[in-house]
């Protein structure tokens, strides 16, 4: 079963992950999957007909994002967000508020999380703006992962599927909007993660 995470500390910092040799079979599982689920249709109502395909990085927040509180009677639960990342990179720029609801872990560090963001955008390539939320899945290779405290050590891997979903912090260029993006974590410098989006979003001015 998931783990609630109403009482765990996700202080989470750049430096805490990394990357390290991994099981074979483990490496495999992760990229069939990971191949499967960013072949998958991503646009509402089935393949990329009027959706614009966008596609962007971010790093974790090092001052930029300033400090969210999610307003208590929105659907996503009043939660303020354990942490923010700074999308400075592609078609949109801003920050991405992320709440953890909960996570399952393996001794041998397969962590998989759910959560809900808030998406503050304010410029990229397409020049949008406005916010707009999602819930999410992930799953992360971990050099070591305590089934109660969650992730010990460094990242190996990492990837996770963000719908859209309709809610009070929706507004500007995102109303109506609709889709999914896709996040793949590029470890190649242990201490600066990067984080790669891709995606279609049908609706957009």
């Amino acid at each position: 079963m998931m783990r609630d995470l109403e009482n765990v500390d996700f202080g989470i910092s750049s430096g805490e992950r990394g990357v390290q040799r991994r099981p074979w079979l483990t490496a495999i599982f992760l990229a069939i999957l990971a191949l499967l689920l960013f072949a998958a249709p991503v646009s509402a109502g089935g393949g990329n007909n009027g959706a614009t395909q966008i596609a962007g990085s971010g790093v974790y927040d090092a001052g930029n994002c300033q400090h969210y509180n999610v307003d208590p009677g929105n659907p996503l639960g009043g939660a303020d967000p354990h942490f923010a990342i700074d999308l400075n990179e592609g078609d949109m720029t801003g920050c991405m508020y992320v709440i953890i609801d909960e996570f399952t872990c393996t001794p041998n560090g397969i962590y998989r999380e759910r959560g809900r963001e808030i998406y503050v955008i304010d410029g990229g390539n397409l020049g949008l703006s406005g916010t707009f939320q999602t819930t999410y899945f992930a799953m992360i290779h971990f050099t070591a992962c305590d089934p109660e405290l969650g992730p010990l050590g460094l990242e190996i891997f990492g990837f996770c599927q963000h719908p859209l979903v309709a809610g009070e912090e929706t507004a500007g260029d995102f109303v109506g909007v609709t889709g999914r993006l896709h996040f793949k974590d590029d470890v190649t410098n242990p201490l600066d993660p990067i984080f790669n989006y891709t995606g279609h979003l049908k609706g957009l001015p």
